[in-house]
């Protein structure tokens, strides 16, 4: 019996010991001691059982508490690397170039428990350091599937739409970087970590320049589209934004062509510098608009109560006074449209306030003979001023008396509220002082 358990023993000694099942391994030399207890009682009493057995009870201890972890992560992924197995071979004395080439014997012919805190040290180490790498990988992995999500743009060209997403994925990845120089281990990692910290920091930079330039680019493209005026006053900073135009597209159709974010991080893109380039060209079109925008508004006061998207909406439908009435009650208060001609939309002939009552011009504004949107505007202003002076001279001089009622009120009918309300606050001011004159003139 002791012989056929020695032979197990030679054969699981003659094995790949990265290959062996630490764990089977245990369940053998358990099965080997249960069955070796079963032997008569006379036999245990020889000095070769109680040897086997003391051989068997310190396989199994070097097995618990040494073999388990050098044997971690099996073939396939092994925890201890080649720099961790030297460590070893140099600890034990092993003449071995390789771990491969490791038997089981050559560790079961060597007094373990003799090194095992220094053994234990050494896995501790390959654990640390296994953990980082697993994380790199995860990282890795998860970067290569981190894709720009584009959304179509008006059929023109597609745009990044996961700003958010892909912002707050970057900064836990950086993150985590963070956390990793805090790791004893990450000396042995820290060239990695500093190329991810690099890129990472690069993907910062460009979303930051990015998320600006695209959204520059949608502004000025519906200005430039919209507004012939706006490109012929800006020609010089049209053709620049042309030529950064196709620059955009182009880089768009790229993107859209290949989506995954790392080809477009590398050093060697260049496409920070490119968005800064872009950026800077951007924001000398977007100070030439502005300047363009307060001259517009210093020739036309009202112009300052609008935003510049309205202001340029206005500009863009200069002739156009129907598309006026959209903004004309964010510029005079209490006017909601103008009043145009049935036979000329491009004349207008007087203004209707929000509760729809109508004041007509004394003399109509001729959008076509003042095409100039300043101009015609300033007309309609002076109108407005020129129509309502002239009710209130009409209705102070047929305000009728006081004593007839039906009159008064068909008078009322015939003016606007706003005039008739100011003829008759005259009227009755009037009539008090006239009132108080006569008091005055009967006590003296």
């Amino acid at each position: 019996a002791l012989t056929v358990q020695w032979e197990v023993l030679q054969e699981i000694g003659k094995q790949q010991f990265l290959r062996l099942d630490t764990k089977d391994l245990g369940k053998k030399l358990r099965a080997m001691e249960e069955e070796l207890g079963k032997l008569p009682t006379k036999m245990k009493t020889y000095q070769v059982f109680n040897k086997f057995m003391d051989i068997i009870k310190m396989k199994k201890k070097i097995n618990k508490n040494i073999l388990d972890d050098l044997c971690a992560g099996g073939i396939e992924s092994p925890i201890l690397r080649q720099k961790h197995w030297r460590d070893i071979f140099q600890l034990l004395g092993v003449k071995k170039s390789n771990a491969n080439q490791l038997i089981v014997e050559d560790l079961w012919s060597i007094n373990l428990m003799k090194y095992q805190n220094e053994l234990r040290e050494i896995t501790l180490v390959a654990q640390g350091e296994n953990a980082l790498e697993n994380f790199l990988a995860e990282m890795a992995d998860k970067w290569s599937q981190t894709l720009f999500e584009l959304v179509d743009y008006k059929g023109k060209v597609s745009l990044v739409k996961n700003w958010n997403d892909l912002m707050a994925d970057v900064a836990d990845a950086l993150s985590d970087v963070m956390s990793m120089k805090q790791s004893p281990y990450y000396k042995s990692f820290e060239r990695d970590a500093v190329q991810w910290e690099e890129k990472l920091n690069s993907a910062t930079g460009i979303f930051d320049v990015m998320v600006d330039v695209q959204r520059r680019w949608v502004y000025l493209q519906g200005v430039f589209t919209n507004s012939e005026d706006v490109k012929r006053q800006l020609g010089g900073y049209y053709q620049k934004f042309k030529a950064f135009d196709r620059e955009f597209i182009q880089l768009m159709k790229g993107i859209k062509a290949e989506p995954p974010l790392d080809r477009w991080v590398r050093p060697e893109e260049g496409l920070l510098a490119k968005l800064e380039a872009n950026q800077n060209s951007l924001n000398q079109i977007q100070k030439a608009l502005n300047e363009y925008l307060e001259s517009q508004r210093a020739q036309f006061a009202r112009f300052y109560f609008i935003g510049d998207d309205d202001l340029l909406e206005i500009i863009g439908n200069a002739r156009d006074p129907i598309q006026m009435n959209r903004h004309l009650s964010k510029m005079f208060a209490g006017i909601t449209q103008l009043k145009l001609a049935k036979d000329k939309e491009t004349v207008v002939v007087g203004m209707v306030s929000r509760e729809g009552e109508t004041v007509a011009f004394i003399e109509p504004v001729d959008v076509d003979k003042t095409p100039k949107i300043q101009e015609w505007l300033s007309a309609v202003e002076s109108q407005m001023r020129v129509s309502l002076a002239s009710l209130l001279e009409e209705a102070l001089e047929t305000f009728p008396p006081p004593s007839q009622a039906e009159a008064y009120f068909a008078w009322c009918r015939k003016f606007p509220a706003q005039v008739a309300l100011l003829a008759t606050q005259v009227r009755w001011s009037e009539g008090v002082e006239a009132g108080l004159k006569r008091l005055s003139s009967d006590q003296s």
